[in-house]
C-alpha cells in the first residue's frame, strides 16, 4: 500500500516518486488517457499536419523559384495557417492545464480513496476549474516577473562556469515554488497569494533537499525524452543505408516522427515532475499536521467500535 502522507527525507522523496507509478500506474494512466486522451491525438493530428507542410516545404527549397512558390503558398493560406495554429495554441494550453492538475486531482483524490475513478477525478476538476484556470492568470503577475528576473540573473552565471550550477539551482528552486504553490492551491481552500506564501515556506523548509530532488527529477525526464527522441534519428540511420531510399522524402516522414514523439512523450513525462512534487508537499503536511498518525487512530477508534 502506498502511504500519501509520510515523511521522506531526499531519498524517500526520489523512490517515492517512481514507487508511486508501480503503485497505481495502471490506474492513474488509465483515467489520464480516459481525459486526456482525445485531446493528445487531435494534437498528435495537428502536429503532423503543420509539420507536414513545414519540412515538406524545407525540403523543395532547392528547387528552381522555390522560395516565391512558398511564400506565395504562405500568404494564399495565411488564415489556415492562423486557424491550425490558433486550435493548436488553444489545444496545448487546455491540455497544459489538465496535465499539470491531473497528478495533483489523483493525489488528493487518492486521500479517501486508494483506486480513484474518472468519475471521482472530474468531479474533483468541476469543483476545481476556476482555480485551475485562474493559476496561470495569477501568476502573470506574481511568478511571471520573478521567473523573468531570475532568467536574466541565471543567463549571467551561465556565462561563467562556477555560475552554471547556480543557474541550475536558481531555476529548479523557481519551479519547485510554484508547483508546490500550485498544489496547495488546487488541494486545500486558501486563495492564491496564501498558496503563493505557503510555497516559499514549504521550498524553503528543506530547501537544499527539495531542490536537489526538483533537479534530479529534471535530469530523468531530459534523459528519457532525449532517448527517445533518438530513435527516429536511429531509424534514419539505418534507413538512409539503403540506396534505393529517397532520402528527402524518409527524411521528412522521420523529422514529422520525430516531433509528435517528442510531444507526446514530453506530457507523459510531466506526470513524474508532477507527482515528485506531490510527495514534497504530503511530506511536508506530514510534518505539520500529521495525518498519517490521525488516520492510524481513526482506524483504532473504528476498531474497538
Amino acid at each position: 500500500m502506498f502511504k500519501l502522507y509520510r515523511l521522506r527525507d531526499f531519498s524517500a522523496l526520489i523512490n517515492d516518486s517512481f514507487s508511486f507509478f508501480k503503485f497505481h500506474g495502471k490506474n492513474y494512466f488509465k483515467n489520464y488517457f480516459i481525459i486526456n486522451g482525445g485531446i493528445l491525438v487531435v494534437i498528435a493530428l495537428l502536429t503532423y499536419l503543420t509539420t507536414n507542410v513545414i519540412f515538406t516545404s524545407i525540403g523543395d527549397l532547392n528547387s528552381p523559384g522555390a522560395q516565391e512558390m512558398l511564400l506565395d503558398y504562405f500568404d494564399n493560406n495565411l488564415w489556415y495557417f492562423i486557424g491550425v495554429g490558433g486550435v493548436i495554441f488553444l489545444l496545448l494550453m487546455i491540455l497544459s492545464l489538465l496535465n499539470y492538475s491531473y497528478p495533483v486531482l489523483y493525489l488528493k483524490t487518492l486521500q479517501n480513496n486508494q483506486k480513484p475513478t474518472v468519475k471521482d477525478i472530474l468531479t474533483l476538476l468541476k469543483s476545481k476549474a476556476g482555480k485551475i484556470i485562474l493559476f496561470p492568470i495569477a501568476s502573470l503577475i506574481s511568478f511571471i516577473p520573478l521567473f523573468t528576473i531570475i532568467a536574466l540573473i541565471s543567463a549571467f552565471f551561465i556565462m561563467t562556469i562556477i555560475g552554471i550550477p547556480v543557474a541550475f539551482i536558481i531555476i529548479a528552486a523557481m519551479a519547485s515554488w510554484m508547483m508546490l504553490s500550485f498544489y496547495d492551491n488546487i488541494t486545500t481552500d486558501n486563495g492564491f497569494f496564501t498558496s503563493f506564501s505557503k510555497g516559499i515556506t514549504m521550498l524553503t523548509n528543506r530547501f537544499w533537499q527539495n531542490v536537489g530532488v526538483t533537479i534530479i527529477i529534471a535530469i530523468v525526464v531530459f534523459c528519457t525524452n532525449l532517448f527517445f527522441s533518438l530513435i527516429p534519428e536511429l531509424l534514419l540511420e539505418f534507413t538512409l543505408l539503403s540506396e534505393t531510399t529517397d532520402i528527402s522524402s524518409v527524411s521528412v516522414i522521420i523529422a514529422i516522427i520525430s516531433t509528435i514523439l517528442s510531444v507526446f512523450i514530453s506530457y507523459l513525462l510531466t506526470n513524474l515532475t508532477v507527482i515528485s512534487q506531490g510527495m514534497i508537499y504530503y511530506s511536508y503536511e506530514e510534518s505539520i499536521h500529521n495525518n498519517s498518525l490521525d488516520s492510524e487512530i481513526d482506524l483504532i477508534g473504528g476498531e474497538s467500535e
